[in-house]
């Protein structure tokens, strides 16, 4: 629970745009506190992982997963006790009938609300999900019973959950295995809610763009996103560095003002800036399925940010983000996110052997911890 809660502190776990979530967080944590305990290999994690990944997708494709997280659900922890509990049934070995008995439990213990983003509460959700997940392969295994049908039947996961669910899509999804590898995975460049991350790159652009007179002196922004796109963004006027995360107002502000979106920018005192709360306040944010400018086709999301100062106007418009898996980051960029990471925690790590370790996992013949944290 710690390290699921953990993963997801600061908002830069990975993302999955299937799953409109974090796929990862709530798979590793469960399934590498098992592996340890009872000394699995990590190829054995790595397959488990996929397995996890795979139904998560499934769930995300039959739910359907958009209004199911606009119903207010965090499909991040909602469908993750689920592919978790499936990952930890591979990884253990369970038969089949005390994995679909593991899989019932799990949905008794679905819960989260995106109403806490922008709190502790929000990373919190993929904590109790590993907890769950593991609590109920373990309680399978033992011998514990649901019921074993419970995902489709009147009552139960589906029928709660889902808005005009079709398990046939469900199906379909699980005959096509490595789903990561069809749908991709991305990675954060910004520690910060990924529907902020379009508008953060048109910022730190324009702030590279707009003289530095301008930047000081701007009369008006408007930001436009594809319809939608500002529903995961539900705090308008932040005063807290978590509710940054979750801002797009916030995340512009800071990126034309600062010329980058750090580990830093999402303190209680960066957002807190007199600069800042004046900027954020001259934000106007829009919807349309046409973008203002360019081509009016875009690829599931589209940021066109304008800034206005100094008699001038100025437009950026970004479709796809950096560390997208469509325009991926570089392994130096990736390394670099974990090193700045570990320094931020001010953890007393070897940031460069614990990555060194990390990356060796999926050949280690028997997970029994990590040797570079004390």
């Amino acid at each position: 629970m710690l390290n699921g809660g953990a993963g997801h502190a600061l908002d830069y776990d990975d993302v999955s745009d299937t799953l409109y979530g974090h796929p990862t967080v709530t798979l590793i944590p469960p399934l590498l506190a098992m592996a340890e305990s009872r000394g699995l290999s990590g190829r054995a994690l790595v397959e488990a992982y996929s397995v996890g990944f795979d139904v998560a997708v499934a769930i995300a494709h039959a739910l359907p997963v958009r209004p199911h997280f606009d119903r207010g659900w965090h499909a991040t922890a909602s469908i993750g006790v689920l592919s978790a509990t499936a990952a930890l049934c591979r990884l253990m070995g369970l038969p089949v009938d005390r994995t679909r008995n593991a899989l019932g439990i799990a949905a008794s213990n679905v819960g989260s609300s995106r109403q806490n983003f922008g709190t502790m509460t929000k990373p919190l959700h993929p904590g109790m999900s590993s907890f769950s997940a593991i609590l109920a392969a373990r309680l399978a295994e033992a011998g514990f019973t649901a019921d074993p049908d419970q995902w489709e039947k009147p009552l139960g996961y589906f029928a709660t959950f889902g808005v005009d669910s079709d398990l046939r899509r469900l199906h379909e999804s699980l005959d096509a295995p490595f789903a990561v590898l069809r749908d991709g995975l991305s990675f954060k460049k910004f520690p910060c809610c990924y529907n902020t991350h379009r508008s953060a790159d048109a910022a730190i652009a324009l702030s590279r763009t707009v003289p530095a007179g301008d930047i000081r002196k701007i009369d008006a922004i408007t930001v436009t996103l594809q319809p939608t796109g500002v529903d995961p963004l539900i705090h308008r006027r932040p005063t807290t560095g978590l509710q940054g995360k979750f801002s797009i107002e916030y995340v512009i502000a800071a990126g034309l003002l600062d010329g980058e979106v750090t580990l830093m920018s999402f303190v209680d005192e960066a957002v807190r800036r007199p600069q800042i709360q004046a900027l954020i306040r001259k934000v106007e944010v829009r919807e349309s399925p046409t973008p203002p400018i360019g081509k009016p086709e875009w690829d599931f999301a589209y940021s066109v940010l304008e800034v206005k100062a100094g008699g001038n106007v100025y437009r950026e418009r970004v479709d796809i983000p950096r560390g997208d898996c469509r325009m991926p980051l570089t392994d130096d960029e990736l390394d670099l996110k974990f090193l700045r990471a570990v320094q931020y925690a001010r953890a007393p790590w070897d940031a460069k052997a614990l990555l060194d370790e990390v990356m060796a996992l999926p050949s280690r013949a028997k997970l029994d911890g990590f040797a570079h944290i004390t």
